[in-house]
């Protein structure tokens, strides 16, 4: 099966309702919820900015799964053949990670600096504790690339605050 990327980042646009996170960073902070809009913002690792009341934002990246497989899937290279770092690796201006299992309606809440740096502090075992899994995209010029994740185990990040909520 090949991903088809944009197609995903359309359906997901519709998952994650805004006022999800009113209950996050409270109902009345929030001023307004902007998604991205632009090729720069994703590439950053922006897929939603929150204004808050004294106007500072916090940036979100969104990742949804839609099956549960009681782990979190984390993209290692997002492009194989060009050598492009995943999500994980890359420098991303996101301030939180949200991580939503569609069919259980469960969402999983951290900073994205704190994943980030229990993937590079646990790196090495974990590439050989945990499976690592294959997939293909499609950009929107219609060409099929390679990507490399590995699966790792909600229990597996235990020394990480995590919000877990349901939708």
């Amino acid at each position: 099966m090949i991903h088809d990327y944009y197609q995903s980042l359309k359906q997901s646009e519709a998952v994650i309702p805004d006022n999800f996170y009113q209950s996050i960073f409270g109902r009345s902070s929030i001023v307004k919820t902007i998604p991205a809009n632009t090729q720069l913002q994703m590439i950053h690792g922006i897929d939603k900015t929150i204004i808050l009341p004294n106007q500072s934002t916090v940036n979100i990246e969104e990742k949804i799964r839609y099956k549960d497989y009681s782990d979190f899937l984390i993209e290692i290279t997002s492009n194989v053949e060009l050598n492009t770092p995943g999500w994980i690796e890359k420098e991303s201006l996101a301030d939180y990670l949200v991580y939503f299992i569609q069919p259980t309606k469960t969402v999983y809440v951290m900073k994205f600096k704190d994943i980030q740096a229990e993937w590079r502090k646990h790196k090495l075992l974990w590439s050989m504790l945990f499976p690592t899994h294959t997939t293909y995209s499609r950009t929107s010029y219609g060409n099929i690339y390679t990507v490399k994740n590995i699966a790792i185990p909600f229990h597996a990040l235990t020394s990480i605050p995590i919000l877990k909520l349901q939708l």
